[in-house]
């Protein structure tokens, strides 16, 4: 008798019933039963496609987001909690999955933006371009009238011809604070510049 028992195969879990609550499937999805887990996953594919949608999501995209969805929760469900319904672990995850998406998007589009940008002739605020035979000037000039953190900003742009996103990296700022910077200093070089060379005409 005994030996038979340790011969004995465990019983497979019955299949889910048809009504059968979310976190009633979850728990027994968490005990490794797929099937209840594919019901799961039956259930929710049209509502989280429909609500991914509904949060910006592209439609090209929502039905790859919701199998990420359903990967991350079924590689996770041992960690639901239930007392709280499925569908609202479930939806949290496809929230930041979402949310992740739309910030990765924004970082692509900025970069995609700021290379634009760096592809532009380099102009200060009144149009004109440092030429060769005055930057010995315009540097003195520079240097007196700009605070440190500007004048570092302005050689690497236009010494060292460095993109904002290596000037930002090189000295530990974020891009927007050196593009400021930047646009302060042309601003400034450029009326102490046009100041002296009205100062010459005038004398």
């Amino acid at each position: 008798m005994p030996e038979r028992q340790k011969n004995q195969r465990t019983p497979p879990l019955p299949s889910p019933e048809p009504d059968e609550s979310g976190t009633e499937l979850a728990r027994r999805a968490a005990a490794g039963d797929d099937a209840s887990f594919d019901e799961l996953a039956r259930r929710h594919t049209g509502p989280l496609r429909r609500f991914l949608v509904g949060r910006g999501v592209a439609e090209a995209v929502a039905d790859d987001l919701v199998q990420e969805t359903l990967i991350r929760a079924h590689s996770s469900i041992a960690r639901y909690d239930s007392r709280y319904a499925f569908s609202t672990w479930l939806y949290s995850i496809a929230a930041r999955l979402a949310i992740s998406l739309h910030r990765r998007a924004a970082r692509e589009e900025e970069a995609q933006r700021e290379f634009a940008q760096e592809q532009e002739t380099v102009l200060d605020n009144s149009g004109w371009v440092i030429p060769e035979d005055a930057a010995r000037e315009i540097w003195e000039t520079a240097e007196r009238v700009l605070t440190p953190d500007q004048f570092e900003i302005l050689r690497l742009r236009y010494v060292e011809n460095m993109a904002t996103a290596e000037i930002a990296r090189v000295l530990g700022k974020s891009r927007v604070s050196v593009r400021v910077s930047l646009h302060r200093a042309r601003a400034i070089l450029a009326g102490s510049l046009a100041g002296g060379a009205e100062r010459r005409h005038e004398g």
